[in-house]
C-alpha cells in the first residue's frame, strides 16, 4: 500500500496490513525539458514514518518506515519495513536509471504474519531480458521483453510520471506467478490532514487491478516532490485500510508540514 508504501495484492492481504504496503507505474518518457537520461531534480531522496489500520471486528494497527534513497547515478533503493500486532513485513527494491526509465534490479519481500510467512525474491537480468527468483520455495523464471516491475519498485517511476505531467498511466508488474497489468490515473484534487496540516494532493486512483466493490487510492503532494503521503483501500464504500505519512524527512532535511 506503497507507502508500499501498500501493496497491491498479496496471498496473506486479507489477514493483514500486507495490502498497505505498496504502489505505482513506470516510466516511458521524461519531460521535454530534460535530456537522455537526465533525472528530475524534485526526484529526491526522503524517508518517512508511517501509521497503518486495517480496520475490522479488532483493528489491527502499525507503524513503520519507508526509505527512498537516490544516487547522483541513478542508482536507488526502496525499503518499506512495517511492525505491528502480529504483523512483521520488510520490503526491499533496488533498481538503477537508464534510458530514461527506473527500473528494478532486485527485489525482496518478507512478511510474517502469525502464523504465516511470505518470502519472495527477484533478481531482473535486464541485459539478457530474465527475471528469475523464488516464490516461497517454488523457482520462478520470465522473459523480460519490455518494462517489468516488481511489487514496490513501480513507486519510484509513479513519482516521475506524475511530475511529468502524465495523468494516467500504465505498467506491468510481477507479483507472483506471472506479470499482471497495473493502471492508475488522477482523477482529480483534495485537501488532506497530514501532522495536524492541511496538505494540497492530487487524487491517483487505482483502476487495474480492481476487485469488485474495493477502491483504492493514493493522495501525491506535488508541494512535496509529489510523494505520496497517503494510501486506502474502500470496500463497499467504507474505509477498510488506511496508511499515512505521520513525518517526512526530504533529503535528509525534516518537513515543516505547517510551513
Amino acid at each position: 500500500m506503497g507507502l508500499e508504501l501498500w501493496k497491491t495484492a498479496n496471498p496473506i492481504s486479507n489477514k493483514a496490513l500486507a495490502l498497505l504496503l505498496g504502489t505505482l507505474i513506470t516510466l516511458t518518457c521524461l519531460p521535454s525539458t530534460l535530456q537522455a537520461n537526465e533525472i528530475d531534480p524534485r526526484m529526491s531522496s526522503y524517508k518517512a514514518e508511517v501509521d497503518a489500520v486495517r480496520f475490522g471486528a479488532i483493528d489491527i494497527k502499525a507503524k513503520g518506515e519507508l526509505r527512498f534513497n537516490l544516487a547522483d547515478d541513478g542508482d536507488w533503493d526502496l525499503t518499506i519495513s512495517i511492525k505491528g500486532g502480529p504483523l512483521k513485513s520488510y520490503e526491499r527494491s533496488v533498481g538503477e536509471h537508464l534510458n530514461n526509465q527506473f527500473r528494478p534490479l532486485s527485489f525482496k519481500r518478507d512478511v510474517r504474519f502469525l502464523f504465516v510467512k511470505e518470502k519472495i525474491q527477484w533478481q531482473f537480468d535486464w541485459p539478457n531480458q530474465k527475471v528469475t527468483g523464488k516464490v516461497q520455495k517454488d523457482d520462478r523464471s520470465h522473459a523480460l521483453t519490455d518494462i517489468l516491475h516488481d511489487p514496490i519498485s513501480f513507486q519510484v517511476a509513479m513519482r516521475q510520471a506524475l511530475m511529468s505531467g502524465e495523468q494516467a498511466y500504465n505498467t506491468q508488474f510481477l507479483r507472483y506467478s506471472r506479470p499482471d497489468d497495473l493502471s492508475f490515473r488522477v482523477v482529480g484534487e483534495e485537501t488532506i490532514r497530514i501532522a495536524g496540516q492541511s496538505i494540497n494532493t492530487l487524487v491517483v486512483e487505482q483502476t487495474k487491478p480492481r476487485r469488485k466493490n474495493e477502491l483504492k487510492r493514493i493522495w501525491v503532494s506535488p508541494e512535496h516532490d509529489y510523494i505520496a503521503l497517503r494510501f486506502a483501500t474502500y470496500k463497499e464504500g467504507k474505509l477498510a485500510e488506511d496508511f499515512y505519512v505521520t513525518k517526512l524527512w526530504i533529503n535528509d532535511k525534516a518537513v515543516d508540514f505547517a510551513s
